[in-house]
């Protein structure tokens, strides 16, 4: 059974929401993951990138349309093809549901990041407070602080430490299934004059009402940094101003939220960055190449393009800046194509470029250098260090603020909330991604 949030849509010149239901079964924790990107960034591939790392599956009894939105994007987690970005041309924030085992999150944090995450908070405190007081005490009988308070204290605070984490793994585990919501926002309308308002008021709803549901909840925003779209200007730039703006939607659910910018091109950076030993403000000129690709038609709609280094260095490497006020922004890279390769070459003007390039994109004026980048669109996921850290940056997003209380509070004064579940079709759709 699941619970419609919504009956109509509560921000106006927006919709997305109305559609939007949540589990009333014994789903613990729910995640609302709001990923956004400047135009042709590649948000709808992330979130098919995202669901094969987590190995997701979709949820039984889910509303008519949840259901068609969910075949959508599993056509493209089986398909080996490119997925077709979806910008929100009527105004309509697709969102995608999926679960995930508790299980299976701990297991994706890694052996140190599994560490990191089970000793923070309460068995972090109690390690210390087991050391200081063992210490004590033991110095206390004895009369010294001598070698055995120390290490009586030293024992303690060990032993403090495993307790608080195994009742810390213990409590993740108890949460079963996760279930996470993929939203998949248009950044170009976030930070356009007539959205950022609407966008702001659409997730602040969507995060109120969550709330008022029991269990625990987090909303967690994604800016996927695309080193093609980044500019040439470090602060005027579809990325720098998403970078700016998100800070006030990321404190919509807590004080002090951390948000995951995800670099989806890395060998593109390192090509571009190359040994060091460029110029800082020399102009690239990015010719991207996505192998097997439909050849282009019609004439070509934009220019060729151009990002600095030195931009590339600041926001996909150096990752500035690390804060903005209260919020914390973590980084992390991986390679969106398969079998990525990058050539960089002197730019040799626009009259001397192939045709092949020339029938995809316009002349962009004067460059310095030009990057071939080529690559194939596929089934691509986080692996590495990408994916402990995406792991542990979601574990930290759900026990972020404690559970809310059992009993569901009904929110005053909003007619739009159903008390009705929505019942599950005659068929349900589950699925399990591949490795």
């Amino acid at each position: 059974m699941r619970v419609a949030l919504f009956a109509e849509e509560p921000a106006p010149g927006l919709s997305g929401l109305a559609g939007l239901t949540s589990p009333d079964d014994d789903v613990t924790a729910v995640v609302d993951a709001v990923v956004l990107g400047a135009k042709s960034d590649g948000k709808t591939q992330l979130i098919t990138h995202l669901i094969r790392t987590l190995d997701a599956q979709a949820p039984p009894g889910l509303s008519e349309e949840e259901r068609l939105q969910n075949d959508k994007i599993l056509a493209l987690v089986l398909n080996a093809k490119r997925p077709q970005p979806e910008a929100n041309p009527d105004k309509k924030v697709r969102h995608y549901v999926f679960r995930v085992k508790a299980k299976k999150l701990l297991h994706g944090l890694g052996t140190r990041g599994a560490l990191r995450f089970l000793l923070r908070g309460a068995a972090l405190a109690g390690a210390l407070v087991s050391v200081g007081a063992v210490a004590g005490a033991v110095a206390l009988l004895r009369g010294a602080a001598d070698t055995w308070a120390v290490v009586a204290g030293l024992v303690a605070g060990a032993l403090g430490a495993a307790w608080g984490a195994f009742l810390r793994r213990r409590e993740l585990l108890r949460l079963g299934d996760i279930e996470i919501v993929f939203w998949d926002v248009a950044g170009e309308d976030v930070y356009s004059d007539r959205g950022a308002g609407a966008y702001h008021s659409f997730l602040t709803e969507l995060a109120r009402a969550r709330r008022q549901r029991p269990g625990r909840y987090a909303f967690a925003p994604i800016l996927v940094c695309n080193p093609m779209v980044v500019g040439r200007l470090a602060h005027d730039s579809p990325y720098a101003r998403l970078r700016m703006i998100l800070p006030s939607f990321a404190a919509l659910d807590r004080p002090a939220p951390e948000i995951l910018v995800v670099v989806n091109r890395w060998v593109l950076v390192r090509s571009v960055l190359g040994d060091g030993e460029e110029r800082a403000d020399e102009t690239l000129a990015i010719w991207p190449v996505a192998r097997d690709a439909p050849a282009a038609a019609g004439a070509p709609a934009e220019p060729l393009p151009l990002v600095t280094r030195s931009v590339v260095e600041r926001h996909c490497l150096d990752a500035e800046p690390e804060r903005v006020g209260g919020t914390r922004f973590r980084t992390i890279h991986y390679e969106a194509g398969l079998d990525a390769q990058a050539h960089v070459s002197c730019y040799p003007g626009w009259a001397a470029l192939p045709d092949e390039l020339k029938l995809r994109f316009a002349d962009p004026g004067p460059a310095d250098r030009l990057v071939e980048y080529r690559y194939a669109e596929g089934p691509g996921a986080l692996a590495g260090d990408a994916s402990a850290a995406f792991h542990a940056w979601l574990a930290a997003a759900i026990f972020s603020l404690p559970p809310a209380p059992q009993k569901i509070v009904e929110l005053e004064p909003k007619p739009a909330m159903l008390a009705e579940p929505v019942a599950a079709p005659a068929e349900s759709r589950g699925f399990r991604s591949g490795s």
